[in-house]
């Protein structure tokens, strides 16, 4: 009887192995949530989530609804570099986590790909989710990556929600090309862009402010390169450094050799896109500043980080700007 009695307890720890998942186990592929399958198996036509929603959806607006007919999607996130051999170093010193619905994923055994997209060399996650549960799920990466000029530690949280078969709206989107995009054209900030409640747009004029403007209102935050910056809801903000002239080279030179990155709550800015614009400093005199303006319609942050090497010199930031009633 005892025997017997074993032998059913095993019975039924199998059974709850394949379809719970303990407190501390770390899912792997083939493993399961229920009816839901977490998987690396990669099969032609499966999207990535930011293919069938937005950037914006899935990260700031919370509606990233997904149609009950696509049984299979991935969710997984990317790092791109400019050649193979940044790429390479910069994943080499990285430290990833993710966690679907709360629960830690495992993912070494998920492995990655490469690709090539915009330019750019490309590495993502390996993760797929099958028979995705109707109701609303969250997907965070945290991460750490030392050995590139955006190093330091990252997250995203992506939330979407899977439609039930007869809710309205179930419909395929009609692309079939399957990629990991977190650097598509998608997800930079082009102009006319919403974040939120913040308009990413251009503009010039003495109705827009600078970043040199707000001396007294940017607060140093720790001992690196982070302020915040209190803004009045009714203030056109250019968020972009500028360059001057220097005593042996002339503005037009100091702007073609100067190199700029831009991203505003981590998503990279396309600043071709935007141009620039010139504007007088009241000590150094002229300046060109990529003409980036933030316009909020109410109250709120945002986040904006730059990179540049200007005359040799290399520096970075991280500005705050609370935007908040006059």
């Amino acid at each position: 009887m005892k025997k017997l009695a074993y032998v059913l307890l095993i019975v039924l720890l199998a059974s709850s192995l394949a379809s719970c998942v303990f407190p501390g186990y770390k899912l792997k592929p083939g493993d399961k949530i229920g009816d839901m399958t977490i998987t690396n198996e990669w099969e032609p036509g499966v999207l990535n989530f930011n293919e069938i929603c937005s950037f914006e959806e899935l990260t700031l607006d919370d509606t990233c609804e997904i149609p009950a007919s696509i049984t299979k999607f991935g969710i997984s996130r990317a790092w791109a570099e400019d050649t193979q051999e940044a790429l390479d170093l910069a994943w080499s010193s990285s430290k990833w986590e993710m966690t679907f619905d709360g629960y830690k994923v495992d993912l070494e055994p998920f492995g990655t790909f490469d690709m090539e997209l915009g330019g750019q060399k490309v590495r993502a996650w390996n993760v797929y989710i099958v028979n995705p549960a109707p109701g609303k799920h969250e997907v965070r990466y945290d991460f750490n990556i030392e050995n590139t000029i955006e190093r330091g530690n990252h997250n995203t949280t992506f939330i979407f929600t899977v439609m039930a078969p007869d809710q309205v709206g179930d419909s395929s989107p009609s692309t079939t090309t399957p990629t990991l995009i977190p650097f598509s054209d998608e997800f930079m900030v082009e102009p006319g862009d919403n974040i939120g409640d913040f308009l990413i747009t251009t503009g010039g004029g003495k109705d827009i402010t600078y970043v040199w403007n707000l001396h007294s209102e940017c607060v140093k935050q720790g001992g690196v390169e982070n302020y915040s910056c209190k803004v009045n809801t009714d203030t056109k903000m250019n968020v972009s450094w500028g360059v001057y002239a220097s005593l042996n080279t002339d503005l037009d030179t100091m702007w073609s050799e100067h190199t700029y990155k831009m991203f505003i709550n981590d998503r990279p800015v396309n600043l071709e896109a935007f141009g620039s614009i010139d504007v007088r400093h009241p000590t150094v005199g002229p300046m060109r500043h990529w003409n980036v303006v933030i316009v909020a319609s109410r109250p709120g942050e945002i986040m904006v980080r730059t990179e540049a090497v200007v005359d040799g010199e290399s520096s970075e930031d991280a500005k705050t700007f609370i935007f908040s009633a006059p």
